[in-house]
């Protein structure tokens, strides 16, 4: 986040994250606090990352259960989101 390249990018870190912090704030934001070295930027970055690994582990025990984990694991794997797997 603290490369040049997400100056005066508006999107969320990732799109259709159901986190707080993609919902509310955008590259450009988090990364000029972590440029500027805020305290901010860490907690943004870190609620970000627990809801991610949230949702992973979420649907990966929903996949489990529904008996089509090989094809979660197979689309994670290949860049998919948890949420859209």
């Amino acid at each position: 986040m603290r490369k040049g390249k997400w100056v005066g990018n508006r999107e969320p870190l990732v799109e259709g994250c159901p986190c707080t912090t993609c919902q509310r704030h955008d590259r450009d934001y988090v990364s000029y606090l972590s440029r500027a070295e805020e305290l901010t930027a860490v907690r943004l970055i870190v609620i970000h990352n627990l809801t991610y690994m949230h949702e992973l582990t979420t649907h990966a025990r929903a996949a489990i259960q529904a008996g089509t984990f090989n094809n979660y694991r197979s689309a994670i794997l290949s860049g998919e989101t948890p949420w859209t797997a």
